[in-house]
């Protein structure tokens, strides 16, 4: 393809993408980068060997309302996703965190890790706006705010 037909093409394409993503309100815009933020840090900490892995995941900047939203909240999406049955006994929220991390280390297939991933950066999403992003915006949105926008950091929860 010439150049100036990829560079048109490209332009044609992600335009309306991009005006879309500019209406859609900032509420969500951000509770969607949290679970971004969230689900890379998850990816990120896989290889570390930090003890506390809800403190290592979550931005130290963000507020204290938001990191106790996904401090409660990612457990229970975790478990609800299947990636923490083997602890299904377990009620320490770190040691949930461990067991999915650890059924995360294991998929063998570079396609299942990258599912659990987004699945969960639009739950955790979902879970900070209080359920306003629904799955199909979350997928959507999401999928092209991971490739095409630098992510700033929310640093709070929508008032």
């Amino acid at each position: 393809m010439p150049i100036k037909l990829k560079k048109w093409f490209t332009y044609a394409i992600l335009k309306p993408i991009k005006d879309l993503f500019n209406k859609i309100p900032i509420e969500l815009k951000q509770a969607l980068h949290a679970g971004i933020v969230i689900a890379e840090g998850l990816n990120k900490f896989i290889d570390s060997g930090v003890a506390d892995v809800l403190v290592k995941i979550i931005p130290g900047e963000w507020d204290d309302k938001l990191k106790d939203k996904i401090k409660e909240g990612l457990p229970k999406i975790l478990i609800d996703l299947k990636l923490a049955e083997a602890c299904a006994n377990e009620s320490d929220p770190n040691k949930i965190v461990l067991c999915a991390i650890n059924t995360i280390q294991e998929a063998t297939n570079g396609n299942v890790k990258s599912a659990w991933l987004h699945s969960l950066s639009i739950l955790i999403g979902d879970l900070v706006s209080d359920g306003d992003l629904s799955w199909k915006d979350g997928a959507k949105i999401g999928e092209w705010y991971f490739e095409h926008l630098d992510k700033p950091i929310p640093t709070s929860l929508p008032q």
